[in-house]
């Protein structure tokens, strides 16, 4: 879906700059013009910084115990369900950053709890992105 949400956007950059078929720009020059970055990067990073924001909040907050249910592993599996559940999305998202990190170590609530270097680490998501060809 990340593929379809930057092409939307693209779509909107070059409507924006009046380019048409017979011209054409690389999608990189269009970033570069625009000075913009892909959608897909931008929900990554704001989708790191709630993990950090959920990570902080109190135990009695609703939001954190329902992530510590949802990491509950002693569940027993009813149904095929939704293979991409919002928790495995915010473990891939943290395997991005990091191969050592999930969501039921003790490394991230210390991570999460210095915010710079949380902060720091959702910035470092655009550079992982970019180099894996997203600009």
């Amino acid at each position: 879906i990340e593929n379809e949400i930057d092409v939307f956007h693209r779509n909107f950059l070059r409507n924006i700059l009046n380019i048409h078929y017979p011209y054409i720009i690389s999608n990189n020059d269009l970033y570069m013009r625009t000075k913009e970055i892909p959608w897909s990067i931008v929900i990554k990073q704001k989708r790191f910084s709630w993990i950090g924001h959920m990570i902080r909040l109190p135990d009695e907050a609703p939001v954190k115990q329902a992530l510590e249910e949802g990491l509950n592993k002693n569940r027993r599996k009813v149904g095929l369900g939704n293979k991409l559940t919002l928790i495995k999305m915010f473990e891939n998202q943290l395997q991005e950053v990091d191969n050592n990190l999930n969501l039921s170590c003790d490394a991230v609530k210390t991570l999460a709890g210095n915010r710079e270097l949380w902060r720091k680490k959702a910035k470092g998501l655009s550079v992982v992105s970019t180099q894996d060809g997203a600009l």
